[in-house]
C-alpha cells in the first residue's frame, strides 16, 4: 500500500498536483490490535480511522453490514423526509406522480448503489 501511494505521489508531482493529506484517510479492514502499519504521503503521516466515506458510503473497518446500514439508513429516510415534507409544502398530495418521481430521483439511485456495493460479494 505505502508503495502506492509513494507511485500517486511521483504522479501528483508530474502533474503539479498536490494531494491534501489533511483529508486523507485510512482504513485498515479486518485488521486490530496497536500494531498496524502507518501509511504517508511526502512524509505526512495519513489519518487512521474505524470508518470512512467513500462515494457517500460509509464502510467500516470489521466489513459489518449493519455498521453499514446504520449509516445507509439515516439519510435515506431523511431524504424520505425531505420528500414527504416537500409534497406537503408545495401542495401536491393530490399530485401522486410529483412523490414518485421524486422519489425514483433521489432515494431508488441511493438504495440501487447501496445495494450494489454491499449485495456484490453475494451475487454469484
Amino acid at each position: 500500500m505505502q508503495t502506492m501511494l509513494n507511485c500517486l505521489d511521483r504522479y501528483a508531482r508530474r502533474k503539479h498536483l498536490l494531494i491534501n493529506t489533511a483529508k486523507s484517510e485510512v482504513a485498515h479492514f479486518n485488521l486490530s490490535g496497536s500494531n498496524l502499519p502507518v501509511f504517508s504521503v511526502d512524509g505526512e503521516p495519513l489519518a487512521h480511522k474505524e470508518s470512512l466515506k467513500y462515494l457517500g458510503m460509509w464502510s467500516h473497518k470489521i466489513i459489518s453490514m449493519a455498521k453499514s446500514s446504520e449509516h445507509i439508513t439515516g439519510p435515506f429516510m431523511a431524504s424520505a423526509y425531505r420528500i414527504r415534507q416537500f409534497v406537503q409544502e408545495h401542495a401536491l398530495g393530490d399530485r401522486p406522480d410529483v412523490p414518485l418521481w421524486l422519489g425514483k430521483t433521489y432515494l431508488v439511485p441511493a438504495g440501487m448503489y447501496a445495494s450494489q456495493v454491499r449485495g456484490a460479494e453475494y451475487v454469484k
